[in-house]
């Protein structure tokens, strides 16, 4: 089966509660019955997750090119950026709708359709011929993104449980950052053609479509469990989630420094390449999948709140240092650190908050963190501009150091014994 069940030094009420999630699944689940079609079911769900937080940066490496071509609009400096971050708005608007329909109608049918419409409204770049038109494209990725985002998440949280749960999460975010790699350096290489070429790497979506139709399977909505019965009495733990929606917001304002503006701070110190550029945002990207894939050893260690405590400190450390130098090799070692910060993030959270969410609410709950992750992306432009107008992206005083001071001190939240996230306790 899908669903292996780790039972090694679990308390006994634990147990029960991991067995009865196993037995409820099976009766309630369509799920693979050979070892072939679970590789694939769990490949495909890797693949779906390869292409939703990264899938803005696809176009990173072209953006002083897009800025250029659209030379003559109006505003077009910050229109070349909301090129990159206006999906995010859009998934920030949907993320809820889809989570609701996710809930309502299945979450095959919302994925299907999501990545059906990514390859077609993603690849519009390769003929479009207007900043406008290019703009309402990217609007739809936008809701693309979030429903593949939030239907592979909750298919993941449908799926497994407890420990299988977090190594299956962990892998999601490596492969979160090894499609952001693949996906740069494509970038980045079409780019060397024309701005146009990086658009076509978004028509991935319609090869992984049939992979969906043949191998996702729709837990069964009719068949309400025992667990679910319970579930569906018990006072969902808002406080707690709204936490980690807050705590969502914050990280990805954090973490979109790199991809929106990595690209013009590379071409400031070092006047760097559209390919030297794609590959500075894979090295970061890599680094961060290293954590990620490391994250279930880390965790057998670690508390959820000591597991921020450590990320935010290597990010805070990286930002400062990406901060202070001025060359393209310098640039490379700085971000290792905050790479690796940034792959222990997206585990954490998404563990954290499937933990919380009641299977029947899971979707709603999961379409709230999407929205609250990509309103991290359309607010991070906007809250660093004010410092790159002012003292620049990069020295003592710009947008990185800042950025790196801030994280520091949300680290130091993490040491407080009853901060507002030391619920540990309160996730199943």
């Amino acid at each position: 089966m899908l669903i292996s069940i780790n039972l090694v030094q679990v308390p006994v009420r634990d147990q029960r509660s991991q067995v009865q999630h196993f037995t409820d699944m099976i009766k309630s689940t369509r799920m693979p019955q050979t070892n072939r079609k679970i590789s694939a079911t769990k490949l495909v769900l890797l693949l779906c997750s390869s292409m939703t937080v990264m899938a803005g940066a696809t176009i990173a490496p072209a953006l002083p090119l897009i800025e250029s071509y659209f030379e003559n609009t109006a505003n077009v400096e910050m229109l070349t950026r909301f090129v990159f971050t206006i999906p995010a708005l859009f998934i920030v608007l949907f993320g809820p709708v889809v989570g609701f329909l996710t809930d309502r109608y299945g979450r095959k049918s919302v994925l299907a359709s999501s990545l059906l419409l990514y390859g077609i409204s993603g690849s519009a770049g390769l003929y479009l011929d207007s900043m406008t038109s290019l703009l309402v494209s990217r609007a739809l990725l936008g809701v693309a993104v979030a429903g593949v985002l939030t239907c592979t998440t909750t298919l993941i949280a449908d799926y497994f449980y407890g420990r299988e749960r977090e190594a299956f999460m962990g892998k999601q975010a490596a492969f979160m950052g090894l499609g952001g790699i693949v996906f740069l350096l494509a970038g980045g290489a079409l780019a060397t053609l024309s701005w146009r070429g990086p658009f076509a790497v978004y028509l991935s979506a319609i090869l992984v479509l049939p992979m969906v139709l043949l191998w996702i399977y729709e837990p069964d909505r009719k068949a309400i469990t025992a667990e679910n019965q319970e579930q569906s009495t018990q006072t969902i733990p808002w406080k707690n989630i709204n936490a980690l929606y807050l705590l969502a917001i914050t990280g990805m304002v954090l973490f979109y420094l790199i991809p929106v503006q990595l690209p013009f701070y590379l071409k400031e110190i070092a006047d760097s390449t559209p390919p030297q550029i794609g590959m500075a945002i894979a090295w970061f990207t890599m680094c961060s999948a290293v954590a990620s894939v490391l994250y279930p050893k880390i965790r057998r260690k670690l508390s959820y709140s000591a597991i921020y405590f450590l990320l935010f400190i290597l990010i805070g450390i990286g930002y400062m240092s990406l901060g202070l130098i001025n060359d393209y090799q310098s640039a490379l070692g700085t971000l290792i650190l905050s790479g690796l910060g940034f792959g222990l993030f997206m585990p954490n959270i998404n563990i954290m908050l499937t933990k919380l969410a009641p299977e029947h609410v899971r979707g709603r709950i999961v379409g709230g963190l999407t929205t609250c992750l990509f309103l991290g992306q359309f607010i991070s432009p906007i809250a660093a501009q004010p410092f790159i107008s002012h003292t620049g992206l990069g020295g003592m005083f710009g947008a990185y150091t800042s950025a790196a001071i801030f994280s520091l001190l949300l680290a130091l939240i993490f040491l407080i014994p009853k901060n507002p996230f030391s619920f540990d306790s309160a996730s199943r």
